[in-house]
């Protein structure tokens, strides 16, 4: 079967007659050298591999070092990068550089231009061409088979046949342009995590990079791309800075998407496996990270069950989990020759909000070019290659290295010598559930991997976590617990309400009469605090508790107005996002009762209502989100 040059056209996909005549032959591709990229294709040319590097930039690191996110965090240690930021962190210092921290052998924070030369010089000296300002506009496909390249540069075409091509581009350019299945966002609306534009500036003697929340892009059409640029450059860093005594450095040439699409790959990671401590055949690497997802509206009802769990219901937000990539991860559905790396790895959107540090593109970087020097070595298809082979070439580096599966760990919490993570101790008896929710539950917000907050003592996150686990446990446990927890919460003291978010987590419907409580009478919100009054909305449905629809339709009908009037108003739109967010758990939860108990009339009654006219500016940019609201009774109430 001869191989058929396979596009896109006005974003459809399609198939050329043209004839493959390539100019130049290689045994990899890598197309965009930034974070995961760069790696692969060093790695690959180390081990004896003729490699061509593709990057539409003009110079390798991506968002590590063009984008100016130069200060990074997490991940987990070992791999081949190592030595490279160690070349790094020498030039940066020998070479008379700006440094951006205080202390350089630290290696938190290598500057961007520091960074570029030591990737390119690596890649050079160990025999790859590079190609910058380049990028691919067609993919040459034989029966399954990616066997080359159509480049473009300046206006001229070339074509070159590859042995494998790494996708390592934003927005999966090469899978997508042979055809095959990218999935973006969250499952309710496919929406993404928010973007930023990022500048370097020099402050204080440090060069750093900054940034600034610009919005929200989803499988964005060009003219979409464009317009985001654009109105990030004119609102974001740059204007936040100017004038406040820092000196533009470098306006970063990236922009700092945290999440692209996902390929459709044999194996597709979850959020829901990695918490839950399962290992995937093929294991290529553990990491331990933040839940980071990035959703600057606060919007969490529209996410998963799993993420409102952890962010809301629970608090989880001082504590970090490992997580595990699997090479089938790597292999997209439906091809031979073709493995991708980066954001674009067959994960859910969920866990693509933890397992995108820049630690683990690199070590995905490497991990598929050592692949693709073992099919060569072997004369077999990419998901052939002998995986025990595999699998000690990345713990030879350091790049697998099983200790890192440490579970969920305090993220401020104390550390092995070689930086593992100590493992959580979750309560284990009523009483130390009892005792740790018998306080006020701070809401923590996010910290880089340099803040150490004192240790948490009974911890009521922890707690409220294991409250949700405790529907993987025996029966007979289970109830033991949440016997005891009930007795408590019966005598109505100060952190019932605490006590029931618990109950409802475990699934226990006992739960029901002080969670209708919480939204009938809502106590006063401790400072720092998310409201339990919220919380008791997203259960009382998770719940199918019948008892609860006229609370929840009156709070609904009044557009959530008296049950958010006591909430604090300290920042732009800060009640009007309490708003939105009880009146979209209040709908999710009316949906979810309605689908247990079929209530007549009900339907009828949220369908007018969402027909009358409102309008409610709230989230990142004050943004109407009415008409998500009226989303929800479009799609749940049909």
């Amino acid at each position: 079967m001869a191989a058929r040059l396979h596009t896109l056209c006005e974003s459809r996909h399609i198939v050329l007659d043209d004839v493959f005549a390539p100019q130049d032959s290689v045994d990899l591709v890598v197309v965009g050298l930034g974070t995961a990229g760069a790696d692969a294709l060093i790695t690959g040319a180390r081990l004896g591999l003729r490699c061509l590097g593709v990057e539409r930039q003009h110079g390798p690191g991506g968002l590590m070092t063009l984008g100016c996110v130069w200060d990074y965090y997490y991940g987990s240690s070992g791999g081949r990068w190592e030595e490279l930021d160690r070349q790094a962190m020498l030039l940066s210092r020998v070479g008379n550089y700006t440094q951006c921290q205080k202390n350089p052998d630290e290696g938190r924070c290598i500057p961007g231009i520091v960074r570029t030369a030591v990737l390119e010089q690596a890649a050079l000296k160990a025999g790859a061409e590079l190609a910058y300002e380049t990028t691919p506009c067609g993919v040459w496909v034989d029966g399954n088979k990616v066997c080359g390249l159509r480049l473009l540069r300046r206006g001229e075409l070339r074509d070159v046949a590859a042995a494998v091509v790494i996708d390592a581009s934003a927005g999966a350019a090469v899978l997508r342009l042979a055809g095959g299945t990218v999935i973006y966002g969250r499952d309710w609306d496919g929406a993404q995590m928010a973007f930023s534009k990022t500048i370097g500036d020099l402050n204080n003697g440090l060069a750093r990079g900054c940034w600034a929340f610009c919005g929200f892009l989803s499988d964005p059409s060009a003219e979409e791309l464009s317009r985001a640029i654009l109105a990030a450059s004119t609102k974001g860093p740059l204007k936040r800075h100017y004038g406040k005594g820092s000196r533009l450095l470098y306006n970063g040439a990236v922009l700092g998407q945290r999440e692209e699409g996902h390929a459709l790959c044999e194996d597709m990671l979850t959020w829901d496996d990695a918490l839950a401590g399962k290992t995937p055949a093929k294991l290529l690497f553990y990491t331990f990270t933040p839940q980071d997802l990035t959703n600057m509206n606060g919007d969490y009802a529209y996410e998963s069950d799993t993420m409102v769990d952890w962010r809301v219901l629970c608090g989880m937000q001082r504590y970090g989990f490992s997580a595990a990539l699997s090479y089938d991860a790597l292999l997209p559905k439906g091809f031979n020759g073709l493995l991708v790396v980066g954001k674009i790895m067959g994960m859910d959107h969920d866990l693509g909000g933890g397992l995108r540090m820049e630690r683990d593109f690199r070590k995905a970087g490497e991990a598929a070019a050592v692949a693709a020097a073992l099919a060569k070595k072997h004369g077999v298809a990419l998901r052939d290659v002998p995986y025990d082979e595999l699998a000690a070439e990345l713990r030879a580096s350091g790049c697998l290295n099983e200790e890192w599966r440490c579970g969920i760990a305090d993220l401020h919490g104390t550390r092995r010598p070689n930086g593992v993570p100590t493992p959580a101790q979750l309560p284990t008896t009523a009483e130390e559930y009892i005792a740790a929710l018998s306080q006020d539950i701070v809401s923590y917000r996010w910290h880089n991997s340099d803040v150490r907050l004192p240790a948490e003592e009974r911890s009521p996150a922890l707690a409220l976590w294991a409250a949700r686990e405790l529907r993987r446990q025996p029966a007979a446990q289970r109830k033991a617990i949440c016997d005891g927890i009930y007795a408590e919460i019966s005598k109505d003291g100060p952190y019932a309400e605490n006590l029931a978010i618990a109950l409802g987590l475990a699934g226990d419907d006992r739960a029901c009469a002080q969670l209708r409580r919480s939204v009938a009478s809502p106590r006063p919100v401790p400072a720092g605090a998310y409201p339990n009054r919220h919380k008791a909305l997203c259960l009382l449905g998770r719940l199918g508790d019948r008892d609860a629809v006229p609370l929840l339709l009156a709070l609904v009908e009044d557009y959530a107005e008296a049950f958010c009037a006591d909430l604090a108003d300290d920042g732009p739109y800060a009640r009007a996002n309490h708003v939105n967010n009880a009146l979209s758990y209040a709908l999710f939860a009316l949906a979810a009762i309605n689908d247990r108990h079929h209530l007549a009339g009900l339907a009828e009654r949220l369908r007018q209502w969402s027909q009358r006219p409102f309008v409610l500016p709230c989230g990142l940019n004050g943004d109407d989100r009415a008409p998500m609201l009226r989303d929800i009774v479009r799609r749940r109430f049909a």
